[in-house]
Parts: structure tokens; sequence; C-alpha cells
């Protein structure tokens, strides 16, 4: 998401989703990135979620502003739940639903479950049948936003085969400037974006399309295979009316259908 804004770990503080006080994890937060001075923006004790989330907001505008940025940007998939929490509360707030394929997602899902075992991983996914829910709901979500004010849709395949286009659609979406260096595969983010509590994400710099592709195949067996795919749900819809947003005549003809 985009602010003109867009929320993360500040979200899931907010709406208590962290472990501990929601101070503690406010200060735990700002410790993270070195601005205790920004404590007082975070209004401590019992709050209604408006304010709580205001709260977080004016601090992220603030860590925005002291960089010299118009805008922020903060990814976290389980925002899509929220949606109606940040409509009510933060209705500025841009929304990009970057949607992918059911089966890559489902078997990243099911990577990380057995890759990190001490983790809160094989709790959010204790099967596989979770999994394919966790992408079903999400899909859902996303359709039901398709076409509101300030969502924006792209699929994560369209990033990957058309970078500069999809990257120039979503900068004039948001009202940015397109810049080059956001399709370069060597435009790595600042290492201070990665926590080492959360080693599952050092791979997010790579670039796009060289993870996840084709571990439907090699981690699942075919009785494994054949139960995602007879409970993923079809794209064509969200796809159209992502396109349909989109409005482009000059796009790749493969998206015109």
């Amino acid at each position: 998401m985009a602010r003109r804004r867009s929320l993360g770990s500040a979200l899931r503080v907010a709406l208590g989703a962290s472990t501990g006080s929601e101070d503690e994890a406010a200060t735990r937060l700002l410790e993270a990135l070195d601005r205790r001075d920004l404590l007082p923006l975070i209004t401590s004790g019992p709050r209604r979620i408006g304010r709580k989330l205001d709260s977080f907001l004016r601090v992220l505008d603030q860590l925005a502003a002291d960089a010299g940025k118009r805008c922020w940007v903060e990814k976290t998939p389980s925002h899509v739940h929220y949606l109606d929490v940040l409509d009510r509360h933060a209705p500025e707030i841009d929304v990009v639903h970057i949607y992918r394929e059911g089966t890559a997602v489902v078997a990243s899902l099911w990577d990380t479950r057995q890759r990190y075992p001490e983790a809160h991983w094989p709790v959010l996914y204790p099967s596989l049948h979770r999994c394919v829910e966790r992408w079903r709901s999400a899909i859902q979500c996303s359709i039901a936003y398709a076409g509101e004010p300030r969502h924006h849709l792209i699929r994560y395949e369209w990033l990957v085969r058309y970078p500069e286009w999809s990257c120039r659609r979503l900068a004039g979406a948001l009202q940015l400037d397109f810049h080059p260096a956001m399709v370069l595969s060597n435009a790595r983010p600042n290492a201070h974006l990665f926590d080492a509590r959360e080693p599952w994400k050092l791979g997010t710099d790579l670039p796009l399309g060289t993870t996840g592709a084709d571990r439907f195949e090699e981690l699942l067996d075919g009785n494994q295979r054949r139960f995602v795919i007879e409970h993923l749900l079809p794209l064509d819809d969200l796809d159209a009316r992502a396109l349909n947003a989109i409005r482009d005549e000059n796009g790749p003809q493969v998206l015109k259908g």
C-alpha cells in the first residue's frame, strides 16, 4: 500500500496483533529503526482502533518526511483482511493488490512452513488445505475491492513478464514518477528492511520471477497437486477487472485477450 501512504508492521501493532502489549511492540518497532524520539507520537494506554491506526500513520509519515520522501510504502499480505478498517479510518491510503497464480502461492507457503518449523508458520498453516484457504480468502478480498477508488490491482506474472509496463501503470495510479531503477534486477532494497528474526524474507530482494515458479511440482506429490488445483479459484474475472481499470491501449497485446 502507499500514502500517498501504505502499511505493515505498524498496522499489526495498531490492531493489537503483535505479541506483548501494544506499547511494547511500538517501542520495539521504533528501536529497530533507531527512532525512539518518535515514541511521543504514539499515545499509550487503551484507545479506539481509529486512534491507534492514526497514531502509527503519524509515525510513518514523520519517518518519510525525515527521509525527504513524499510517500511511504509498506508490504504485509495480511493487510488484505483489514481493508474495511483501512477504508473506514484511513481512506486516503492507496492499496496495491499484487495477486499471483494460486499454485505458486500455495507452494511458497508450504515450503516456508517446512523450512521454518520453529517459527509461527506451522501454526498459521498446519495443513495444505489451510494454505489453499489463505490464498482463496485473499483473492476474494481483492475481488470485493476491484474497481474501488484507491485500490489498484496488478498480477504478479505481469510484473515478471512486463516489468516496465507494470511499474509505469502503478506509478501513474499512485501519482509517482516512474524511474528505470524500479525495474532493475540489481536495484536492491536497503539492508535495514530485513530483520534477522525473519530469515524467510532474505530472498525477497532477488529479481522477480526467480523464486516459487517451479516449487509446486518439486514440493508436492501428485495427490497434493490435484487437491490444490481442484480448490483454486479462477482468476479470469480479477484479471478482467484489473485490466479494465488500467485502460491502456498501449499495453502488451497478450493482456488484451
